[in-house]
């Protein structure tokens, strides 16, 4: 073997090994699915304003809670709907998991082009053909 498929061979395991931790911390994630946000504190309206946009029949939530055209019966009363009676839960599994997948879709395709590497290195050595000489230094 080789400086070369050596030196390629050891990248490879090397980068496959480190690529373990983030994919094992991804499969966790989304086999537990606990990002929710808790059910005692929901978000408001305003709070998740950037993150969801909630339609009620082609109109805006929080516009037609401002405008009062919704309502709700409760213990026969009926009562119009206040932003403040609307509780969101949003699950931000996203927001953990985002630099997992960065360093596994990384160390992973290192992995695949130190083996891909290896594969030409090998096969170039087995056909009698080396690698060019290096340059010489002038």
């Amino acid at each position: 073997m080789t400086e070369a498929q050596r030196a390629f061979m050891i990248l490879a395991i090397i980068s496959f090994c480190v690529a373990a931790g983030p994919v094992a911390r991804l499969i966790n994630a989304y086999q537990k699915d606990v990002y929710w946000t808790h059910t005692k504190h929901p978000l408001g309206l305003d709070a998740a304003k950037g993150h969801v946009q909630v339609y009620v029949a082609g109109e805006r939530l929080d516009e037609a809670l401002k405008g009062g055209r919704l309502h709700m019966t409760k213990d026969g009363k009926t009562f119009p709907l206040v932003a403040k009676d609307v509780g969101l839960r949003v699950n931000r599994l996203h927001e953990f998991t985002r630099m997992d997948v960065v360093f596994s879709t990384v160390l992973l395709t290192m992995g695949a082009v130190f083996l891909a590497l290896l594969v030409i290195v090998t096969l170039a050595h087995r056909s009698g053909k080396s690698a060019p000489p290096p340059p010489a230094n002038e």
